[in-house]
């Protein structure tokens, strides 16, 4: 883990080997090889976070950090799969009204805006202050450049919202619908989010000129 100032910049994000990743993709998703995802998010055996390709892993392997690791357990797969609970009734209705209680507020598509899992910049490139970020848009990759507001739900405060600059990382591209976060800086900007974490936190990312803001709130201290 990539620890500084009592924050670890690398909280929940593991690796994966290409082959392995794409093993997953067709046995999860039934998907080609070829579009298998950049991240998985992962719960088992105690570990909790995601997981990012690395190209520098060979074979079928899973690097896991520290950060990851919350509990010890001798409990395989099989035996957790039984695990689970029943939601209670009031759990439920309240989910049910909150539905609807959505479905009448009428809202306005942003074309240029992804909502993805954050990740840790595992080559040290990134600079604080600057992402990486390669969507998706019309079949193709695109990598994103220029000021970028990214922020979670919950957001409480102004400067949940950070403006930050994409850049154009060739190291990086083999990442693809997930926003990469520096490793480098006084703290991490996922935590500026709102206490925000990448052991599986996901992040609107904005890209519409017109909606990033122009000036940069300070953080608030969570």
């Amino acid at each position: 883990d990539v620890e500084r100032n009592g924050y670890c910049f690398t909280d929940g994000v593991g690796c994966i080997s290409v082959a392995l990743m794409e093993e997953i993709a067709v046995l999860v998703k039934g998907s080609k090889k070829d579009s298998a995802p950049s991240v998985v998010q992962i719960r088992a055996h105690g570990v909790k976070g995601v997981l990012a390709v690395n190209p520098d892993l060979g074979g079928r392997q899973i690097v896991f950090r520290k950060s990851q690791v919350k509990y010890s357990t001798g409990m395989s797969l099989a035996e957790r799969k039984n695990t689970g609970f029943s939601p209670s009734p009031l759990l439920a209705r309240n989910r049910l009204g909150t539905h609807a209680a959505v479905a009448r507020v009428e809202t306005k598509p942003v074309a240029k805006s992804r909502l993805v899992f954050g990740i840790a910049d595992a080559t040290g490139l990134l600079t604080s202050g600057t992402c990486f970020f390669q969507p998706t848009i019309a079949g193709k990759r695109v990598v994103v450049t220029g000021p970028v507001a990214v922020t979670r739900n919950p957001c409480w405060w102004p400067g949940d919202v950070r403006i930050l600059e994409a850049v154009n990382a060739e190291q990086l591209h083999h990442l693809v619908d997930c926003v990469v976060f520096p490793t480098q800086g006084q703290r991490p900007h996922a935590d500026e989010m709102g206490g925000g974490d990448l052991d599986g936190d996901q992040f609107t990312v904005i890209w519409d000129t017109d909606l990033v803001p122009k000036q940069q709130i300070e953080p608030f201290d969570y």
